[in-house]
């Protein structure tokens, strides 16, 4: 019988989750913190939440992983979701298989919600990997499918958190922001240019989404604060 491999060596396989597995962190913190206003930003509940950037390589798949070990921290049921069907990323960071996930299932009628998700060694915290279509993602994102899948996990989770492709080079991220409660733009210093973001945002309010905030990150400061 293989042996099982021990939590502190599993939790090495798992990169760029200060929120996981470094609560006392500065960053960790500045999560929880990011967490609360979510929480407090909308009038309605936020139960289903959307992690976008203006442009592509602007740390959204990082601050949409941690919002989600946060919640889960919280002891919300949550479940983390790859909708970055063009350049996925959920599947190394939780270090598991890609064979099946999001894309397979809005795909495929065969491929059923349960064989897509996936438990993580952090408790309340499930994922769903982008897994593999021929479809344009794009298509698969805008079906009732898509719109039915959503209705369904909200049933059994408290936290919805999709990780998605930028706005502006592809229609991905608008169309699932007219299916969720709410989403946050990531703007990352140094790197994210003043009329992308301006434009990202009148693209989502375009479309009528819920723009809740952005995330400032990859800030650098001699100030903790």
């Amino acid at each position: 019988m293989k042996k099982s491999t021990p939590k502190k060596s599993a939790r090495k396989n798992i990169v760029g989750l200060p929120a996981a597995f470094d609560e006392s962190s500065i960053t960790a913190e500045q999560f929880r913190e990011i967490r609360t206003n979510i929480q407090f930003s909308s009038e309605k509940a936020v139960s289903t939440l959307m992690v976008t950037s203006a442009e592509q390589s602007e740390g959204t798949s990082s601050v949409a992983s941690n919002l989600a070990v946060s919640w889960a921290k919280l002891g919300k049921k949550t479940i983390f979701i790859d909708a970055n069907l063009r350049n996925p990323s959920v599947h190394d960071t939780f270090c598991v298989s890609n064979q099946l996930g999001l894309a397979s299932m809005l795909d495929d009628s065969d491929v059923s919600l349960k064989k897509t998700i996936k438990k993580t060694q952090i408790k309340k915290l499930s994922i769903m990997t982008s897994g593999f279509s021929s479809e344009n993602p794009a298509d698969l994102l805008n079906s009732n499918h898509m719109t039915h899948l959503i209705k369904e996990l909200k049933k059994d989770f408290d936290m919805v958190i999709f990780d998605t492709p930028a706005i502006l080079p592809v229609a991905d991220g608008r169309i699932l922001a007219t299916k969720v409660d709410g989403v946050i733009l990531v703007t990352p210093q140094g790197i994210a240019r003043k009329h992308s973001v301006i434009k990202a945002a009148k693209f989502l309010r375009s479309v009528h989404a819920n723009l809740l905030g952005a995330v400032f990150n990859k800030v650098v400061t001699k100030n903790k604060y």
